[in-house]
C-alpha cells in the first residue's frame, strides 16, 4: 500500500530559515511542499521519509532565498493493482460505492465490480446483495460507515495543474505535482477503482 519514491529536486530555503541545521530546514520545506499532495503518475505523498543527499546551494539576483540542490525520498500512498484492502464505506448511489481510508476518500466501486445478484434500492439508496445459499435468498446491505474489503481493480492519475504558460521546473517532482483538492476544479487527480465481486471480499463482519 506503501511505497518509497527517491526525486531530485532543487528546494528554496528562505532568508529568515538561514543558520537552523540545513537538513532540518529541508525537511520542514519539503513536507510542506509535497504532503496530502499527488505526484503524477507517482502516487499520493504522505511525507519526506529521509534526505539522501544535500548539494550546492545558489543564490539569485533578486532574491534573498538560497536555493539548494538535493535528493531524497518521500512516502508514497499507492497500492499495487489486486491488492486487498480495508476501509469504511462512505457513501453510495446508482453510480457505485465511495470507500475511504481516512487519509484517502477517492475509491470508486461501480456496478460492474459489485457481487452478482447486487441490487440498487432507489427508496434509501443503498445496494444489497442477494445471496444465495441451500436455495434460501439471505439480502444482505451494504450499510453506510461498516468496513469494506475490496480488491484494487484499476487506478486512474489525472492532470489538473493549471495550463497555462509553463514555468521552468528543475525538480522532476515538483514539475508533476498536483494539488490533491482543487476548488475550481472536478477532477481527482488520484483515484481507485476497486472491487467487492468475489469471495471474502464486501463487508468484513459478512464472513466473520
Amino acid at each position: 500500500m506503501f511505497v518509497i519514491s527517491k526525486f531530485k529536486d532543487i528546494v528554496r530555503v528562505p532568508a529568515h530559515s538561514l543558520g537552523q541545521p540545513i537538513e532540518e530546514v529541508l525537511s520542514e520545506e519539503l513536507n510542506r511542499r509535497f504532503a496530502n499532495k499527488v505526484v503524477l503518475d507517482v502516487g499520493l505523498v504522505i511525507c519526506l521519509y529521509d534526505i539522501c543527499n544535500v548539494g550546492e546551494s545558489y543564490i539569485f539576483c533578486g532574491d534573498g532565498a538560497v536555493h539548494t540542490r538535493c535528493e531524497y525520498r518521500m512516502i508514497i500512498f499507492r497500492p499495487q493493482i489486486g491488492e486487498v484492502l480495508i476501509g469504511t464505506l462512505r457513501s453510495s448511489s446508482k453510480e457505485g460505492l465511495i470507500i475511504s481510508l481516512g487519509f484517502f476518500d477517492s475509491i470508486v466501486v461501480p456496478p460492474q465490480q459489485l457481487s452478482e445478484n447486487t441490487v440498487f434500492n432507489e427508496v434509501d439508496q443503498t445496494w444489497s446483495w442477494n445471496f444465495e445459499d441451500d436455495g434460501q435468498t439471505h439480502i444482505l446491505r451494504l450499510e453506510i460507515g461498516e468496513q469494506v474489503r475490496f480488491r484494487v481493480h484499476s487506478e486512474l492519475f489525472v492532470d489538473v495543474s493549471p495550463h497555462g504558460p509553463q514555468a521552468t521546473n528543475i525538480g522532476s517532482a515538483n514539475a508533476n505535482l498536483m494539488s490533491r483538492t482543487d476548488p475550481d476544479r472536478k477532477e481527482v487527480p488520484y483515484s481507485i477503482v476497486g472491487s467487492i465481486g468475489e469471495s471474502g471480499l464486501g463487508l468484513v463482519k459478512w464472513w466473520l
